[in-house]
């Protein structure tokens, strides 16, 4: 494999928003952070718009830009031209360095795109320059995986990997049979979506607190996947100032961990997976899709933090934040069923199905009692409005 000239924290930037978004990625590059990731979907353009903005002055030219090609969107073979021609314009650059096929899921889905001359497209925006390494993000099964390396020669992979996903999806058998392949290999998720470190159950904080004293969840979390030498980068969605600096300094510190450390980690993988309901790690792939605004993704997060955190804090948050106590609803409970998200969720969550099991247990007597409340007084406003255009 080449000399890896990537530094071995990466930035994500997806959840990366507001009024400081711009200046909390210069300073990421400024610290020595050279990898940043986006894609096409992620905060539907704005994110790509966002980095266009904060990578002018030089700032382009610091780093390894990645971003992705959105395959659900592909019908045709202008499609690659079309979606990645508009990826370039928002961040304003003429090259990626490293370009992903976006949830790259299994072999069949790569031939068909092969057949709309995918294959040839590559190669050409890789003569050109456009493109300077092909990749693909995944979320599938190890099997899947393997065949996909096997299949066609990326330049590297994107995957899932936490102590929790040891043997989940690609899995740490996927990333060594990667990079015996000469793949380089970028890790996603190494906090789970935050799971690994706000939302473990007490007895697993516990027991952390007692076999790693000096350290803290975010640290334990982030230094496992740190450790793994296979792994090229490891990609944070850090959101501020503070969670970079946190970030680079367990980095800068990274080491193999010892059989004693990985026993323990085993050990806390078994407590976590007592617990958890629901397998999502706060994606947001399904956010976009569904055509009622349902917030799949807190509605999971709370329901798993029910069962393992604080059913009554759990319950009081979930009507925050489904918008219970406004105009702008995202509960489970209007969730139509329709399964337009599923097909996108890495996790092949069954989302209809469990969000039924979500209503049935975070909308009971309080939450529907406060919904009337909240209906009747929107009603009474607008009854009290029409009465005054009526005058």
């Amino acid at each position: 494999m080449a000399a890896n000239p990537l530094f071995l924290l990466g930035l994500g930037a997806m959840r990366i928003s507001g009024s400081d978004a711009e200046k909390t990625i210069r300073y990421a590059i400024d610290q020595g952070i050279n990898f940043i990731d986006t894609a096409y979907i992620y905060q539907n353009g704005k994110n790509e718009e966002m980095l266009g903005r904060a990578l002018k002055d030089g700032y382009r030219e610091k780093v390894f830009l990645a971003t992705k090609l959105p395959l659900f969107l592909i019908k045709r073979s202008s499609d690659f031209d079309k979606y990645f021609n508009i990826s370039l314009k928002r961040l304003k650059t003429n090259y990626i360095d490293y370009y992903l096929l976006h949830m790259l899921g299994d072999i069949k889905t790569l031939k068909k795109l092969f057949d709309l001359g995918l294959k040839d497209w590559i190669l050409a925006k890789k003569e050109s320059g456009e493109i300077r390494n092909i990749g693909f993000s995944f979320h599938g099964s190890k099997n899947d995986f393997i065949e996909l390396i096997d299949y066609y020669h990326f330049d590297f992979c994107m995957v899932q990997y936490n102590y929790l996903d040891e043997y989940n999806q690609a899995g740490i058998e996927g990333i060594r049979y990667a990079a015996l392949k000469n793949i380089l290999v970028l890790v996603m998720e190494p906090l789970r979506g935050g799971l690994l470190v706000k939302n473990l159950p007490h007895k697993v904080q516990e027991f952390f607190r007692k076999n790693f004293p000096e350290e803290s969840f975010v640290s334990i979390a982030l230094r496992y996947p740190l450790s793994e030498p296979k792994v090229s980068l490891v990609l944070s969605g850090m959101r501020t100032i503070a969670e970079i600096d946190t970030n680079l300094k367990i980095t800068k510190v990274a080491k193999l961990l010892s059989k004693e450390e990985i026993a323990i980690y085993s050990e806390a993988r078994k407590l976590i997976l007592e617990n958890i309901r629901v397998d999502c790690t706060g994606c947001g792939y399904c956010l976009p899709i569904c055509p009622k605004k349902v917030d799949i993704v807190s509605c999971f997060n709370l329901y798993n933090e029910y069962f393992n955190v604080s059913k009554r804090k759990s319950k009081l948050q979930y009507m925050q934040v489904t918008g219970l106590f406004g105009t702008k609803h995202s509960y489970a409970s209007l969730c139509i069923h329709c399964k337009k998200c599923e097909p996108h969720c890495p996790q092949k969550i069954r989302i209809s199905e469990e969000l039924k099991l979500v209503k049935r247990k975070m909308e009971k007597f309080t939450f529907k009692a406060v919904r009337f409340f909240v209906k009747f007084r929107l009603n009474k406003k607008r009854k009290e409005k029409n009465d005054e255009n009526q005058n």
